[in-house]
């Protein structure tokens, strides 16, 4: 009879070491190949095998002696005990027992691999050792004290390895009992979820940069949405006025009205010409592309002359501008016309929110390494929590009163740009709605020796009607309103101007005309622009003649690429349309007296 119980239990155990071992590779296989949902259910493959070890424990456990002697235990099984540490050190995961208290009983190889703890330092030591502190700290383990207590299913716990570092783990536990069939312990399993919790916050990571990307591209599209609206509604404006005026005009009963209504569309089409000029601008700084060309300008002479300029808009305003400028040294490197720029737009903006009968002035002042450019005004003011968002692009003061002219919101945007391109910064002080507002932009400068008067200190015209007498112009486009449009203006100042539609009929005129300075557009479909200025070099070269006939690129296409390129191909300026007749009339004598 002890011989059949020795088979039996000896089959019985070749058994739970097969199972053990089908269980394993079956683990593997479903976490490498099953979906996730079902791969985290693996572990329950493992408790048959737990719970008939557990048994095999629970029965014959006192007798080690026994079986290590090849003797018979309480069933007349030989080498129980034997059998129980072949199942256990067969276990691919961290399989280990503790008594009512924690304290471990059993700790198989794989558990020591895991944690590098050998079993003889384990054995005795409490389980919550090997737990990190901020989990226990939230999950308290349960003693095994009854079965309910001892069993676990797929618990997610933090432990630690004998060097201290944290891992990831699932435990299942099952509980140990006695011969009367009374809880004494737990036998728990335990998996390395390292890998897999990594693979998870990736997937965490992934999925929060999709929604991160998501949010940009419906924030993006919003803003686009509100930026076309807003440009729709701003350009739309001016053109309304620009219609409503030309009918006006049309109509006999329109003639005694008709100089208000040329400064009706000259406001209204300068208007226009800004905001497309604030879109291209805030692209180019969008992209990078913005550069400075930088010489030696005066700050005076650009306070001066936007001031001048600015005074006819303040004075349809009903607003008074100032200025005053108490610097010893208006002098520095940097780009006259972005410079020029900056300021309209900051006396632009505090016109247009200066109620009627409110003051703006312009000061520049001076201390050892700055120039301060101050404009003041006593309009609306800025309220407190909008002022961290007052050069942001698109930003406008919700509550704040509608001005007929409020324009895209870029116009302060583009000042700060260019205010630090220069090396400086702007600043904005208010004391809340209705007490006016101060914006000041420091430049840098290290008193710079002038060489020369600079670029754009040329005096203007000071007699409109007479200023281009005496000089031929040929004037090249390809657009016929454009080009009669701006020989008519040009023709007012006292020009001879004669017309080309492309640059092949230029060069065919230029004998007859003997122009004095040539106005080309670039992009022309027969001989544009490039193509005339090469002909032109060659011409000089081969005959020696028309050595002094200066060329200025007249283009829509305001790109600081295209206009570098324009200048290295010959062209002596570079003027973008809308053409601003004034600033069109400056470059001519400039060209032609050199």
């Amino acid at each position: 009879m002890a011989i059949v119980n020795s088979k039996f239990r000896a089959g019985r155990w070749t058994l739970i070491l097969l199972s053990a071992v089908m269980v394993w590779g079956l683990d593997l296989w479903l976490r490498h190949r099953a979906p996730h949902g079902v791969a985290q259910l693996s572990g329950w493959l493992y408790f048959p095998v737990i719970a008939l070890a557990a048994y095999s424990f629970g029965r014959y456990g006192n007798n080690d002696d026994k079986g290590d002697d090849g003797g018979e235990d309480a069933e007349g099984a030989p080498g129980g005990a034997r059998h129980a540490q072949r199942v256990l050190e067969a276990m691919p995961n961290a399989t280990f027992s503790v008594d009512t208290e924690l304290r471990i009983t059993q700790w198989n190889p794989a558990a020591e691999r895991m944690f590098g703890v050998p079993a003889e330092h384990a054995i005795g030591q409490c389980a919550q050792r090997f737990i990190a502190r901020h989990w226990l700290s939230r999950h308290p383990l349960r003693l095994p004290r009854n079965v309910d207590a001892a069993r676990a299913t797929a618990v997610d716990v933090v432990c630690l390895r004998a060097d201290g570092r944290p891992f990831r783990a699932t435990f299942s536990s099952a509980p140990l009992r006695d011969d009367t069939g009374k809880c004494v312990g737990a036998t728990v399993l335990l998996r390395d979820e390292s890998a897999r919790h990594l693979d998870n916050r990736r997937i965490r990571q992934s999925l929060r940069g999709a929604r991160d990307e998501r949010d940009q591209a419906d924030t993006s599209n919003r803003l686009k949405d509100e930026l076309l609206a807003t440009v729709s509604h701003e350009l739309r404006t001016p053109l309304n006025a620009i219609y409503g005026w030309v009918e006006v005009l049309r109509h006999p009963s329109g003639q005694p009205m008709q100089s208000q209504a040329v400064d009706a569309i000259d406001r209204s089409a300068r208007s226009l010409a800004h905001m497309v000029d604030d879109i291209l601008d805030v692209s180019s700084l969008a992209t990078g592309k913005l550069r400075l060309e930088r010489v030696l300008v005066d700050v005076e002479r650009i306070v001066h002359d936007v001031t001048v300029t600015m005074q006819t808009m303040a004075n349809a305003e009903g607003v008074t501008l100032t200025s005053s400028m108490s610097a010893t040294t208006g002098l520095l490197l940097g780009d006259g016309e972005r410079l020029r720029q900056m300021l309209t737009n900051l006396v632009s903006n505090a016109i247009k929110f200066t109620p009627r009968g409110g003051h703006v002035s312009v000061s520049l002042e001076q201390d050892a390494h700055w120039l301060r450019l101050s404009v003041i005004d006593s309009g609306q003011g800025i309220a407190p929590e909008f002022l961290p968002h007052v050069f942001d692009a698109f930003r406008r003061e919700s509550n704040a009163p509608v001005s007929p002219r409020r324009g895209l919101g870029l116009g302060l945007s583009i000042v700060r740009h260019i205010a630090e391109l220069h090396g400086g910064s702007v600043e904005v002080a208010s004391r809340g709605a209705g007490t006016g507002s101060r914006f000041t932009v420091r430049l840098p400068y290290d008193r710079p020796v002038a060489a020369g008067v600079p670029s754009d200190a040329v005096p203007g015209p000071t007699h409109p009607s007479t200023v281009l007498e005496g000089h031929r112009i040929l004037l090249v486009d390809d657009d016929d309103p454009s080009r009669e449009s701006l020989a008519a203006a040009l023709r007012t100042l006292g020009a001879e101007v004669h017309e080309a539609g492309n640059g092949r009929e230029a060069l065919d005129a230029l004998g007859e005309t003997m122009p004095t300075i040539v106005l080309s557009d670039l992009a022309m479909p027969d001989g544009d622009g490039f193509w005339l200025a090469r002909q032109l070099r060659e011409i000089r070269a081969a005959r020696g003649g028309m050595a002094n006939l200066p060329l200025v690129a007249v283009t829509a296409r305001a790109d600081n690429a295209l206009r570098r390129q324009a200048l290295s191909a010959g062209f002596g300026a570079y003027v973008a349309k809308p053409v601003d007749l004034r600033s069109l009339a400056r470059q001519i004598l400039t060209l032609t007296s050199q």
